[in-house]
């Protein structure tokens, strides 16, 4: 219910447990965090690794690190959330997702019904993904080459996805036509600290997805 600070980080309230499954040294994604938080990279996540053990029970080493998040997390944006579920009912009889093609690219988006905000550019957090689903159960839109989900606000209405649906459809067309004009969709320092940064520890997964 509250943010609480383990282990000398930064206090928030939702926490993950990484098992690095597919590193037999366990320290690749240890390394990457602290170098992204020695560079003071904005929303880097803080981590510690953990020996866990469940009702007495040894269950192997983790590396538990802040859960990337808005509201009570590391992601310090405006959080849309809080107004798309304000109005009456929401909470109580959530609707499904509805999904349709009305993007203006013709791509098939999910959103809920709800409250739009009076400023609509954000913030949002978004997770870009392999592939999405149908029916997954959770907001999402495409660009003609990636997949995304919204993760914040959590029950985004119509208009917010097709807001930042737009934006990032402009933002991926000005890169893939080689214009300039991308810079003034984007945060380049950060931009250019996380390519590089994904560079460095050769994260190939990136080039492929996000």
């Amino acid at each position: 219910e509250q943010d609480v600070a383990l282990f000398g980080m930064g206090a928030q309230r939702k926490w993950s447990l990484i098992a690095n499954l597919f590193d037999g040294s366990e320290l690749r994604n240890k390394i990457a965090l602290d170098t992204a938080v020695a560079l003071h990279m904005p929303f880097a996540c803080e981590s510690r690794f953990v020996n866990l053990y469940i009702n007495g029970c040894y269950n192997g080493l983790y590396l538990m690190t802040q859960h990337i998040d808005v509201g009570g997390g590391n992601v310090h944006i405006s959080d849309l959330g809080t107004v798309t579920t304000e109005h009456s009912g929401f909470k109580k009889y959530k609707p499904n997702l509805i999904e349709t093609t009305d993007d203006a690219t013709g791509q098939m988006i999910s959103y809920y019904n709800g409250v739009d905000p009076d400023n609509l550019t954000g913030g949002y957090l978004l997770e870009f993904i392999h592939n999405i689903g149908r029916g997954s159960g959770e907001p999402w839109f495409e660009t003609p080459h990636q997949h995304i989900l919204v993760e914040s606000p959590r029950y985004p209405t119509r208009n917010e996805v097709l807001y930042i649906s737009d934006y990032m459809n402009t933002v991926e067309d000005l890169i893939w036509s080689d214009n300039d004009l991308y810079r003034q969709y984007l945060d380049m320092d950060s931009w250019t600290g996380v390519y590089l940064l994904r560079e460095f520890f050769a994260a190939w997964d990136a080039e492929i997805n996000s």
